[in-house]
Parts: C-alpha cells; sequence; structure tokens
C-alpha cells in the first residue's frame, strides 16, 4: 500500500507540472525548478501510469526552446525513441514522438539522426 501511495503522488506529481508547463510562461519557471532532471528514471519506472505521465510533462518542457539542448545532454533521445518503438501504451507514445518532433530543429536534427530516431 504504501508503494501504491507514493507511486499515485509521483504521477500525481507528473500531472501537476505537466499542467502548469502547458502554458508558455511557466514552462520556463518550471524548467527552472529542475523539473527535467528527476523525470529521466522515471521513464524506466515500473508502473506505466507514471512513465507516461512524465513523458507529457516532458513533452510540455520540451516546447520551450531552451530545454531543447539540456534534453538532448541528459540523454532522453534515445529513451523517447525506444518508447515511440517499443511500448504498447498509445498515450505514451505520442508524448514521446511529440517531444522528439519538438527536438528536430535545425541545430539538432543531426544528433536525432545519429542517434537512431530516423
Amino acid at each position: 500500500a504504501v508503494v501504491s501511495t507514493q507511486s499515485t503522488g509521483i504521477q500525481q506529481s507528473c500531472i501537476a507540472l505537466r499542467n502548469l508547463a502547458s502554458q508558455a510562461a511557466m514552462q520556463e519557471r518550471v524548467s527552472r525548478c529542475g523539473a527535467l532532471e528527476p523525470l529521466y528514471p522515471l521513464l524506466r519506472h515500473h508502473d506505466p501510469n507514471i512513465q507516461t505521465a512524465a513523458l507529457s510533462l516532458l513533452h510540455n518542457l520540451s516546447i520551450l526552446c531552451e530545454n531543447e539542448e539540456r534534453i538532448i545532454q541528459m540523454g532522453y533521445v534515445p529513451e523517447l525513441t525506444l518508447v515511440v518503438r517499443q511500448w504498447q501504451i498509445p498515450e505514451g507514445q505520442r508524448h514521446a514522438a511529440a517531444t522528439l518532433r519538438n527536438l528536430a530543429t535545425p541545430q539538432h536534427i543531426g544528433t536525432l539522426v545519429t542517434s537512431g530516431v530516423v
């Protein structure tokens, strides 16, 4: 029961931050508070609901151009590619694909290609 409660809290936190980061003015604030760093291990969490919530938050944070380089440098691209190719949860796949789309800017397309996205 403790693990379930903890998982629910993690999921709800991701959803709350995602909702905040859906507004352009808040994306920078959420990012500055350190929201990107703890998301990476959540992509490998045993609970697919937490994984999907983390992907939805990452998707919203990837809209902010200033986050593109950080997301790439933190190693998210291989994880996102894996989600798109192998997951069986369409909502998670959509968020991962949308994040990759946001990262596919002229200055980063080479990195995405060498990472195996295309």
